[in-house]
This record gives C-alpha cells, structure tokens and sequence, in this order.
C-alpha cells in the first residue's frame, strides 16, 4: 500500500497574514499555515473540518473523479487511481467533504450513494449538484434511466436535448423521484451537506424560478 503523505493544515496564529506599514517598513509576515505532521495512507485516520473559531470549515473538492483530476498524477497514487472504492476512500483521508457534480449530468441510483457512504468514514459529507433539468437546463434524453426512457413521448426519446417544459408532469415527477432516492441515501446516513441548484447565468431571482422549484 502506498505510504503517500499529505500535511493537513490548521488555523494560523492571529499574528500572521499581516503587512506591517509602520514607518515605511512594508514587511510582509508570513501567512504559511501550521503543518500537522503528515499521515500516511495505510492509517485510518479520516480528514476534519478545520476549526476556525466555534466553527468547523469544510474543505473539499468539486468532485474527487474528475479525468483531469485523476489522470493527471499529483493528488492520487498510482495503487488507488484506477480503483473506485480505494480512490474514495483515499479522497477521504485527506478532504472531510466533496461535491458530487455528476448528478448535474445524469441521474444517479440510490445504491450507488449508499456505497459511497460505506466507503467513507463516519462525518464525511456528500453535497449534490442538482440535475440538469432542474435548473432550467437541458439534457440528452439517452442519459436518463431505462425506466424514465420508456415514459418519454417518441418525439421527446428522439431528441437531442430536452429541457424541463417540453416534457409531460408524470415524466417529471419520476425524475424528482430518482433524484430523491440518491439523495434519501445520504440525508438517512447523515451524510447530506447542500444540494446547489446551479441555474444558468443570467437568471435571477424570479416569482417563476420559484415555482418551476415548486
């Protein structure tokens, strides 16, 4: 197993980060966080928030398995890079938190989180990105499941993309419902952060934003 190490970060001292102006002295001190010593990748030792003050800090990636991400060979070694679970389980060794961003491309199966949750030490958190069609966005109809395919009228199945108001209510009701139960699996373990409803740019706060989430 590879014994890989990462230095954690804690809080620095009130005293750093500071420029000091005071007769025309422009002396910049440090902002270097104190270094945890490291820990290595065979020992159970999952990630913390970082405390800052009474709160605890969530740092994380936008997702942990990204092609760039794992392909490039900074972060991952080479024992986990091309194995789900231990890649995930590597992740977080070193982050308390991620945000799934799949979701925004395709529905995902509830069994597929509660794996994740068992493959993540307890306090981990899941935040999900909202699918695609929920944010007034279009997707490729060939992504949705089997079971959503089959409820899509034929001109709907044949198209490129679909957005959110060309499709019937039942056919939106059975999306919300996938969603849900991915969801369900982290919110059930503790596990739930945030859903991001990322709407495209230029749409602001409406009375019709509103009711399309209702």
């Amino acid at each position: 197993m590879s014994t890989r190490t990462h230095n954690r970060l804690t809080k620095p001292p009130l005293s750093r980060n500071l420029i000091n102006h005071r007769k025309g002295a422009c002396e910049c001190q440090s902002n270097a966080y104190d270094v945890v010593p490291p820990f290595d990748l065979d020992v159970d030792q999952p990630a913390r928030p970082l405390a800052l003050g009474a709160c605890a800090v969530y740092v994380g990636t936008c997702s942990w398995a990204d092609p760039n991400f794992v392909k490039e060979g900074a972060f991952y070694p080479r024992s986990v890079r091309n194995d789900p679970e231990r890649r995930l389980r590597y992740y977080a060794n070193v982050f308390p938190t991620v945000e799934v961003d799949a979701t925004y491309h395709a529905l995902q199966p509830a069994e597929r989180a509660a794996k994740w949750v068992q493959w993540t030490p307890e306090g981990f958190i899941f935040n999900a990105k909202a699918f695609a069609l929920f944010t007034w966005h279009e997707t490729d109809p060939r992504r949705l499941p089997p079971e959503i395919q089959r409820l899509l009228p034929p001109s709907r199945a044949a198209a490129e993309s679909v957005g959110a108001d060309g499709l019937p209510e039942e056919v939106l009701h059975a999306i919300w419902g996938y969603y849900a139960a991915f969801i369900d699996a982290f919110a059930r373990t503790g596990r739930l952060g945030h859903v991001l409803f990322q709407f495209p740019k230029g749409r602001g706060y409406t009375p019709e934003l509103f009711a399309h989430l209702d």
